[in-house]
Order: structure tokens, then sequence, then C-alpha cells
């Protein structure tokens, strides 16, 4: 998993909509876990090489259309891979929009995930995300670039196709937006090494700020937190799949497996091997 931010923020635009943030995405073949999130997320794929798991739904994923799946809902994005379990394609490429709303579908109910297919407005929107991102690369201003109003007016008239509406409501807090960041972060990219201090650095706060709050907020530092992440992903390979322990081991980011298993018997009290054999 390859997640690049070219905005993180909480930034209004118009009509009270909150940006969180945008987000490159490329998904080859680390596992997917089912997660969720406080925030919209509005998944626009470039590439028509994987599907949605939304609830008890398998949605395959198509270019053409906008998926928007509403937040607390359980899901995860998953690359393509042929009838023998092996990558048919490369990358499943995509954005993702993250913004501070609950989006109704046209009867008014909360849906777990709504559809948009209208191709041109959708091209558009895909043009100008794409100019934003090509600015990151060269340092660039993202936000003058990306021009916010024009993603806004794209991002309404394709809600208008389906007559979507917004809530009113306002979200329930859960943790800070900057703590949810980084748990959306930890949990796309816990299987290689993270810096804890690039990533407070990128989001404009001290190293020893982010680890207090982290530590006040979820009652882990950002290590621990990263540890406890790659654990429970282990767990349910352990559970669910019949990887080797080295390979699980590298699927969650463990510099070995020796590491790993030192790790889980800290924890858990028993080693990887002896938790498979217990299930």
């Amino acid at each position: 998993m390859f997640v690049k931010y070219f905005f993180t923020n909480n930034l209004s635009i118009v009509a009270n909509v909150n940006v969180i943030s945008f987000s490159y995405t490329e998904l080859s073949d680390a596992p997917s876990l089912i997660h969720s999130h406080p925030h919209c997320e509005i998944i626009i794929p470039l590439n028509s090489n994987g599907y949605l798991i939304c609830g008890d739904k398998q949605i395959p994923i198509t270019d053409n259309h906008i998926y928007i799946i509403n937040p607390a809902v359980s899901h995860t994005e998953i690359n393509l891979v042929d009838k023998k379990g092996r990558n048919a394609y490369t990358l499943f490429k995509y954005y993702v929009v993250k913004i501070n709303e609950q989006i109704y579908d046209k009867d008014g109910v909360l849906s777990d995930c709504i559809t948009l297919s209208n191709s041109e407005l959708i091209g558009e929107l895909k043009d100008t995300l794409k100019k934003a991102y090509k600015s990151v690369t060269k340092n660039q201003n993202t936000l003058t670039t990306l021009n916010l109003s024009i993603f806004y007016y794209q991002f309404t008239e394709l809600l208008a196709e389906k007559h979507c509406n917004k809530s009113s409501k306002p979200l329930a807090p859960m943790h800070t937006d900057f703590i949810k960041e980084f748990d959306y972060f930890v949990s796309k990219n816990y299987n290689i090494e993270i810096n804890i201090a690039d990533f407070a650095k990128q989001h404009n706060i001290s190293h020893d700020t982010f680890i207090r709050k982290c530590k006040e907020e979820t009652g882990y530092t950002p290590s621990a937190y990263i540890l406890k992440k790659r654990l429970d992903i282990s767990k349910h390979l352990l559970s669910t799949s019949n990887f080797t322990i080295y390979q699980i081991a590298q699927m969650c980011g463990f510099i070995s497996a020796a590491y790993f298993t030192m790790q889980f018997k800290k924890r858990e009290k028993i080693t990887p091997s002896q938790f498979r054999q217990s299930l």
C-alpha cells in the first residue's frame, strides 16, 4: 500500500463543507483489513483493478464511477486477483477525498455506499485532482493548483445527478483530526517503516506534542500504537490465512520473524505458532 497525501488539513471551502484530506493511493498485494473512518470517504478510481467490500456487499470498481462511503461504515479496498489468488493486475490506483459530512441518497436514507456515474463530470474531477497531485511532485502550491471552489462545484454537480444531499447534523467527535489522520495513515502503511518524526513534521506539529497528544487520546505512544496495529493485523492473518510466520512478519512491517515472535509473545503470552495451533 502506498499513500501520498497532497493536502491534509481541515479547511472549510463553501457551504460548510470541510475537506479533511486529498490523497493518491496505490494498492498492490499487501493484505487489506476491514476498517472504517470518522469522515466520509470519496474514492475516485484511476483504473478498474479493484473492488470494494462494503458491509455485506462486494462492489466491482470501474474507472467511470465515484464511490462515496459514509462515516463509520466498515469497508476495505481490494486489488483484483485471479482464480489462483495471484494479482491479476499490478496496481489498483485511486484518489481519496475525505470530507466532514454525511451523504444521504435521493430518498433521504444514509446509505453505506453511494455510486455516482456522470462520466463527464468524473473526468473533470480527475483532471482537477491530477493537476493538484502533480503540483506536489514539483513542490508547488497544492491548494492554488487544486482550486477547492472548482472541486466543490464538480462534486456537488455529481451529487445532484442522484439527488443526494448533505446532512445538516455535525458528526460526533471522536479524536482530533490529527490523531484520526495518524490512525488512517498507520492503517494504510503498517507494512512499511513509519517515521514518526517525519509524520509530525508533515503535519506541522512538534515530535513531543505528537507523542503527548497520541498518548492522551489513544492511551498509547505513537510507536506503541503502530506496534498494536501490526500485532492486531498479524492475529487476523494467523487466524484467516495460510501465510507462514515469516511472511506475516514481513506483511505486518516487522524487521524479522524473530522480532515479530518476541513482540507477539510479549503481548499474547504465547508464540504466533502456538496461537495458530490453538484455533
